[in-house]
């Protein structure tokens, strides 16, 4: 177990690279090693924490590596919810959800905050901090059309322990919907005009907002607030007031901020 452990964190090593192979081959073979060992070490915690980074040294910016994975979809899938669920560290549990992103996408990522495995406030988080990180290289159209912003909101109020983690996300996402809607009117004079006044995102944005606000306004009614849920809010919030003067006034009208 020790020499195999030791052999996976060579193989990341080595190919901790953003640019493949010409064929590939060295991501196929280092693949098929890594979910050898993954199978034969199930109860390891040790070796799969370290099978995980690997995979993410493997995927993330390599599309040839992911392609590999998804022709493997439901096998791949069931070995990171195996190394997920066995994982109570933060650390490995985003690893998780990081390859779950670079090989399937936004998609992979709501799908494991719905599915029954997932479902625990430490497994949420994860997952929700991943999907908050890569927002800002997500498609516009996956992030609308699977309802992201609703993930989020149903992962937060069935898991208040992960509600800083959702904070986040919908943060990023807000600023992203943001961005997109100035792109879309590049024309608009940001001085004089809200870059998100009459923009098809703009319901979209604020439910982020308000979901973000009444996460707060939860949280100060609790007798030991969670200071992480205050700093995500109030940097959510500073963030898009910043981008938005629009939002901004409509934050303000809030009296718990």
């Amino acid at each position: 177990s020790r020499v195999v452990t030791h052999a996976l964190g060579i193989i990341g090593s080595m190919l901790n690279v953003k640019v493949a192979d010409a064929d590939h081959a060295h991501a196929a073979a280092a693949i098929a090693g890594v979910i050898s060992a993954l199978q034969a070490h199930q109860g390891d915690n040790s070796l799969q924490r370290v099978a995980a980074q690997t995979l993410v040294s493997l995927v993330e910016g390599n599309y040839g590596a992911a392609a590999m994975l998804r022709e493997h979809k439901d096998h791949v899938i069931a070995l990171l919810d195996g190394i997920m669920r066995s994982h109570p560290g933060r650390d490995v549990l985003v690893l998780g959800g990081r390859v779950l992103y670079s090989v399937f996408g936004v998609a992979g990522v709501l799908e494991a905050l719905a599915r029954e495995v997932q479902k625990g406030p430490k497994q949420q988080a994860a997952l929700m901090m991943v999907l908050g990180k890569f927002t800002e290289e997500s498609d516009l159209e996956a992030i609308l059309r699977l309802d992201a912003i609703g993930c989020v909101c149903d992962a937060m109020a069935a898991w208040p322990r992960a509600a800083s983690s959702g904070i986040a996300a919908l943060g990023h996402i807000a600023e992203f919907l943001i961005e997109q809607a100035t792109q879309s009117a590049p024309s608009c004079n940001q001085d004089s005009q809200d870059p998100c006044s009459g923009s098809k995102l703009g319901g979209h944005i604020e439910k982020c907002i308000d979901t973000i606000v009444r996460g707060l306004e939860y949280e100060i009614q609790q007798r030991r607030p969670n200071s992480f849920v205050y700093a995500e809010a109030l940097g959510a919030l500073r963030n898009v007031s910043r981008r938005s003067p629009a939002l901004a006034r409509r934050i303000a009208t809030s009296t718990s901020i």
